[in-house]
């Protein structure tokens, strides 16, 4: 069953910056950058390419306003549009030259059994797990880190994933079972890390 929509004062911005009202566009897009640009950075792996991405995306979104169906959520026209531009810069980049991310290999982890079982250390390695995760998902290909980003990172349902992509369920079901694997993978072979994903 689908929930009825909750109608907020962004919705208002959205309506008014969509019949030319620049003002409330600006209101828009100080709501919207946060997500907008960490969709991007997953994406991108770059804070300057995830600005760009996110300027050349809101310059997209002025400009087509008009024709934003708004029965459809906001978000997943934006996340649609900053995925759009995000892949079109990996596959320039990709095209110039090999792209790929770097981590520090070799993560020491507390040894201390008693360390272990304190919940900030705990914590700590959490964030670094989770840290670690996203920039692997930068060694993906593409779709794969547009899929898992989206679902896994950004916690879309499979469907918003596909509106988003335009791929089908059954593809963001298969590319985002092949980017776990592969980050699975990695954390096994490469960082010793189990029992993750």
């Amino acid at each position: 069953m689908q929930e009825t929509p909750v109608h907020t004062p962004v919705d208002d911005d959205i309506a008014l910056a969509q019949s030319g009202d620049r003002s409330a566009f600006g209101r828009v897009m100080d709501a919207y950058l946060p997500m907008a640009y960490r969709v991007a950075y997953r994406l991108l792996g770059s804070a300057d390419d995830a600005q760009d991405a996110c300027q050349d995306a809101f310059l997209r979104v002025w400009q087509h306003f008009p024709s934003y169906d708004r029965t459809r959520p906001f978000t997943t026209w934006l996340y649609a549009i900053v995925t759009r531009l995000s892949l079109d810069r990996l596959r320039r980049r990709q095209r110039f030259s090999v792209w790929f991310l770097t981590g520090e290999k070799g993560h020491e982890r507390a040894e201390n059994s008693s360390d272990r079982n304190s919940g900030v250390v705990r914590a700590a390695e959490w964030k670094e797990l989770s840290a670690l995760v996203v920039r692997l998902a930068g060694r993906l290909p593409p779709t794969q880190r547009i899929v898992f980003a989206l679902r896994d990172l950004e916690d879309l349902d499979v469907e918003e994933v596909a509106d988003v992509t335009g791929l089908s369920r059954s593809s963001v079901k298969a590319n985002l079972s092949y980017a776990r694997r592969r980050i699975r993978e990695i954390l096994v072979r490469e960082y010793r890390v189990e029992d993750v994903l």
